[in-house]
């Protein structure tokens, strides 16, 4: 990028003003402009994240807006009924100034695309409503780690929003291993099974459910941890299901199953 690029926050403001340009007379139902971004960033301060920088809150067309649907954080990929629901909650009530706008990233091979990490399912109901600009936080991450955990973390708002299941967290925490984001340790796995789970409303269940089967399930998903770690995974199973004895011995005849086929 140029030596004599201005920025307004952590945004170019070349960057700002070819966003300007591009929304310039493009359909707008939610009436958005500068005084409802204003109104927001009043009502609604920036969600902040371990490891992330938040670099400002800005309009912008939602063509330039892509996301990654294989590496959305739940397992209902674009859900048409939820969609529907955000499409009339928008007929009905408009914008919500008092909750979290979509986020993403800028993408490294442009200076005016943006790798969405919430609003997935918006972006779909803005589309099908008409509106073709909106109101998103753009973010910066120490560690791709640190964005896998935002990512997760921004579900849990206050907007229609789809509840991640045990499997999702499941999912995260084996991608994150599997893109070498974190050891394969089972401290590591489990700093990062809370990391996900933070906020969810649902945490105390969560707190219950989710160590025990995320290990099982992890441990049967890569071929490196059958073969290193399913003693480890008996061991705890043992530890944590110790007054549950059908928990624990469906478990142990899972890990079982597992280190015959090995």
């Amino acid at each position: 990028m140029p030596l004599d690029v201005v920025y307004r926050n952590g945004v170019s403001l070349q960057t700002v003003a070819e966003w300007d340009r591009i929304r310039n007379g493009q359909l707008n139902p939610l009436n958005l402009d500068e005084s409802v971004l204003e109104v927001s960033l009043k009502l609604t301060q920036p969600k902040k994240f371990k490891g992330g920088h938040h670099l400002g809150r800005y309009l912008i067309p939602l063509s330039l807006v892509t996301f990654d649907q294989a590496a959305q954080p739940r397992d209902k990929t674009n859900d048409v009924n939820h969609v529907t629901d955000l499409t009339n909650r928008y007929e009905l009530m408009g914008y919500a100034v008092d909750a979290q706008p979509m986020m993403g990233t800028m993408s490294a091979g442009s200076e005016i695309v943006v790798e969405g990490f919430a609003g997935f399912h918006r972006k779909s109901a803005l589309e099908s409503f008409g509106q073709t600009f909106y109101i998103i936080d753009i973010y910066e991450f120490d560690t791709p780690l640190d964005r896998r955990v935002a990512r997760n973390l921004s579900n849990h708002h206050k907007l229609v929003n789809l509840s991640q299941t045990i499997n999702d967290y499941v999912s995260e925490v084996v991608n994150a291993a599997n893109a070498d984001e974190i050891l394969k340790t089972e401290t590591a796995i489990s700093e990062l099974a809370w990391r996900l789970a933070e906020g969810d409303k649902r945490n105390l269940r969560l707190k219950i459910r989710l160590s025990p089967k995320l290990f099982v399930n992890l441990v049967m998903s890569t071929t490196t941890f059958r073969h290193t770690h399913l003693k480890l995974v008996q061991r705890l199973v043992l530890i944590l299901y110790k007054s549950s004895w059908r928990i624990r011995d469906m478990l142990l005849k899972e890990c079982n199953t597992a280190l015959m086929m090995n």
